[in-house]
């Protein structure tokens, strides 16, 4: 699709009640990836009626899957959403607007935020006016950033195909394996926004998980690739879900038997201390960092 072409307008339809997370006839998981972990308590008399107060959908307004789908078929790999403006997509690195599509009213912008979030991640993100997470449809993970702007709230979601890429389908040179095959050391998988760090490391990670028996404990912000255990016993940890501070979890992997630990990005200085502490014990340590 070149961008001077124009999307399928989404067709109108009645307003209609947010789709329930649990039990509803929806083929695809709505629920956040960080409340699916345990099942909710059975909601009483006043979270029914806490419920009943989402926002609607205004006619004419899709909803959040309808778009994430219609994105993922498109192979964009970027939504963009914010009150006030028309949705925007990442079409191969290019920022494209969908004209066809109306501008997101501050009504529609939380109830899509309700489709895709637990209440109490839209309740944190009203305190801190930030949220960083992550949901699951049966096509793909979704990275999910909520942040607020001048002229209201915005989402930002990253597509996440849920079939991990080969190093071979990804064509990497022969380096990458010999490189994946080390039992000690710190590998940083390097380059800017979009570059595909993500998709390279996960590609290596799916070797290693292949080919050699090892512990290996992922520490990320949000979980982005899943890995069953194969030759490997994988452990995957979320930052605000299965542990509290990053740094706290990367001491902590050096307890818990690893022979690889898997950063999901070092953002901060304490981190890249931690990780090469742990690399000069004698782990594995693998991660990302952002470059311009």
């Amino acid at each position: 699709m070149t961008q001077s072409q124009r999307p399928p307008a989404p067709p109108r339809r009645p307003a209609a009640k947010t789709p329930a997370r649990q039990g509803g006839a929806e083929p695809t998981q709505q629920m956040s990836a960080r409340s699916r972990s345990a099942a909710p308590p059975r909601p009483g008399a006043a979270a029914q009626a806490a419920q009943s107060k989402k926002p609607q959908r205004p006619a004419g307004q899709p909803s959040m899957e309808k778009i994430i789908n219609y994105a993922y078929e498109e192979g964009y790999s970027d939504i963009h959403l914010g009150v006030g403006e028309h949705p925007r997509v990442r079409d191969r690195g290019e920022m494209v607007k969908l004209e066809d599509y109306p501008i997101t009213d501050e009504q529609t912008f939380w109830c899509w935020l309700h489709e895709i979030v637990s209440e109490q991640e839209v309740q944190q993100f009203k305190d801190t006016k930030e949220l960083d997470t992550a949901t699951q449809y049966d096509f793909a993970r979704v990275r999910i950033n909520v942040f607020d702007t001048l002229t209201g709230p915005s989402i930002v979601m990253r597509l996440i195909p849920l079939k991990i890429l080969t190093l071979e389908q990804l064509r990497a040179p022969a380096v990458f394996r010999d490189i994946s095959d080390a039992h000690k050391g710190l590998i940083l998988v390097t380059g800017p926004t979009g570059s595909g760090k993500s998709t390279t490391m996960a590609a290596m990670i799916d070797y290693i998980n292949k080919e050699h028996a090892k512990h290996i404990i992922t520490i990320e912000d949000p979980i982005e690739f899943i890995h069953k255990s194969r030759k490997s016993l994988v452990k995957h940890r979320e930052v605000g879900t299965h542990t509290l501070l990053f740094d706290n979890a990367l001491k902590a992997a050096l307890r818990e038997d690893p022979d690889l630990i898997l950063v999901g990005e070092m953002r901060d200085r304490g981190t890249v201390n931690t990780a090469l502490k742990a690399a000069q014990t004698g782990h594995l340590v693998m991660g990302t960092l952002h470059t311009g």
